[in-house]
C-alpha cells in the first residue's frame, strides 16, 4: 500500500526521526534558586523542577510544524541524544546501527511496503521502547 521510502536509508534519516520520536527519557533535576514563573505557574525558591530536554525537539519557535515527521527537514539540530555532559555515549553507535539496518533491509527487500494505511498502524506510547504495536508489510 505505502512504499517504504528509499530516503530511509539515506545518511541522516536517523537524526530527523530521532528529533521527532526521541527515545530519551532523561529528566535533569534542578533546584530553583529564586522564584520564577513558567507557563503561568509560579515555582518558588528551593523547589525542585525537572527539565525534560527532549521537549525542545518540538519547540515551534525552532521547528516549522514540530509535530510533523518530515524526512526532508533540514532545520536546527536535535537533542534526542542529549547535549553537553549529558550527551549519550552510544549516539554514534545508534546512528551507525540505524543506517546499516535500514540500508540492508531496503537492499534485501527493494519492494518493501506497508500492507495497511499509515493511520491504521497503532503505536505504543508511554513505554521505554516506542514504535508500532505491529507493522504489517509486503515485499
Amino acid at each position: 500500500m505505502q512504499p517504504i521510502e528509499r530516503t530511509l536509508a539515506h545518511p541522516g534519516f536517523e537524526a530527523r526521526n530521532a528529533r521527532y520520536e526521541s527515545e530519551a527519557k532523561a529528566r535533569v533535576p534542578a533546584v530553583v534558586e529564586e522564584a520564577l514563573e513558567v507557563g503561568g505557574v509560579t515555582v518558588r525558591e528551593g523547589e525542585a523542577v525537572y527539565v525534560f530536554y527532549p521537549a525542545a525537539n518540538r519547540d515551534p519557535s525552532v521547528y516549522t510544524e514540530p509535530d510533523r515527521l518530515d524526512l526532508a527537514r533540514n532545520e536546527a539540530p536535535h537533542l534526542a541524544f542529549g547535549h553537553g555532559a549529558h550527551y549519550c555515549a552510544g549516539a554514534q553507535l545508534a546512528r551507525m546501527e540505524a543506517e546499516v539496518m535500514l540500508s540492508t533491509l531496503l537492499t534485501r527487500f527493494p519492494a518493501l511496503a506497508t500492507a495497511v494505511e499509515p493511520e491504521r498502524i497503532a503505536c505504543r506510547r508511554g513505554t521505554v521502547n516506542r514504535g508500532p504495536v505491529a507493522l504489517p508489510v509486503t515485499w
